[in-house]
């Protein structure tokens, strides 16, 4: 009788084990994903699946691990868990290398403007080229530059039946856009809180506007301040900028609009030419600052907009290879560098 009972408790175990091992789990309507480290032994890789509720017991997936020879197949990786699953599934995925891609790093450098970012992102696969210059335009000025870290799959829209193709992927990189713009202005907010904390919203409109211009006539910290010096002392005395950063954005702005191209380079844009059509971005035919930022700032230059250095400079400019500004006091001056530094 005693022989009989241990033979039924002994059943009843293996049963109840071979159900905790089969038994679906189920932790939320949606996948459940799960980063496993490089180099995790079985002991952390059981607690990580323990405490997300993937599994029921820790030292039973260690054994059935090692029951199946899995131990040394487990890889790293960012593995999304369909639900319901069970213990076998987890252990097939993981020992298989069902992880998702790596996540992409997208750097958006300082002074980048929309459309800079725009070839970015289709670069990369996550956008066609203009459609995120197209919806962020108006956000110009407030996508902070900094590296980004999006999903490999978003990079890689699903092919679908022809009558569906378009619609489905334009459904994907719409959802994409609107998520990378609300991290790009996300980090905006948070890494100018401090330096805006006791600005007005016209402050720091022009701050960014300033800090904007000098991404594009700069590079380092000083020789930003400087400029922004100047272009405050300038705007005092009403004097025009004369920023051909400015006309050429506005020209690119203009052609973006106009003839629905997808991108615009500002660099190709014939300066000499653009300067005599009046926009809100020509600093030669307008006083004061252009009606918009013309690049996305970075910290270092929002910093200089709001520290500018005093100078008795009211004029630069960039030698012919950017490594240098060379600043004056006057006109005549200024001339007289034009003549030596640029040839005219």
């Amino acid at each position: 009788m005693a022989q009989m009972a241990a033979i039924l408790i002994a059943a009843l175990s293996v049963s109840a084990v071979i159900l905790i091992i089969v038994w679906p789990v189920k932790v939320s309507d949606k996948d459940a994903v799960v980063k496993i480290p490089k180099g995790a032994g079985l002991s952390e890789i059981s607690t990580q699946l323990k405490d997300s509720g993937l599994i029921r017991n820790r030292g039973l997936f260690v054994l059935y691990v090692w029951a199946v020879n899995a131990d040394r197949k487990i890889q790293a990786g960012k593995y999304s868990f369909p639900q319901p699953i069970t213990m076998p599934q987890i252990v097939y995925m993981m020992s298989h290398g069902r992880a998702l891609p790596d996540d992409i790093s997208v750097f958006i450098p300082e002074g980048f403007n929309v459309w800079e970012i725009d070839g970015r992102l289709s670069e990369l696969g996550f956008t066609v080229k203009g459609e995120f210059a197209r919806q962020l335009l108006i956000r110009e000025g407030y996508l902070f530059p900094d590296t980004y870290s999006m999903p490999a799959e978003m990079a890689a829209f699903p092919e679908k039946t022809k009558t569906s193709a378009d619609i489905t992927d334009a459904v994907n990189r719409d959802y994409f856009i609107k998520n990378i713009a609300g991290k790009l202005e996300s980090n905006f907010d948070s890494k100018t809180a401090e330096a805006f904390k006791n600005l007005s919203d016209k402050k720091k409109r022009e701050a960014v506007i300033v800090a904007s211009l000098l991404e594009k006539e700069a590079r380092s910290e000083n020789d930003m301040k400087i400029i922004a010096g100047i272009i405050y002392k300038r705007l005092s005395r009403n004097m025009f900028l004369q920023l051909d950063a400015s006309v050429s954005y506005g020209a690119c702005l203009r052609k973006f609009k106009d003839s629905k191209i997808p991108t615009c380079d500002v660099s190709q844009i014939g300066v000499a030419r653009e300067i005599k059509i009046d926009s809100p971005y020509n600093t030669y035919t307008r006083r004061g600052l252009p009606s918009g930022p013309i690049s996305n700032p970075g910290i270092k230059s929002i910093s200089a907009a709001l520290n500018p250095s005093e100078s008795p400079y009211l004029y630069y400019l960039s030698t012919r290879d950017g490594s240098q500004i060379i600043f004056s006091k006057t006109g005549i001056e200024h001339l007289a560098n034009r003549r030596k530094y640029l040839g005219f």
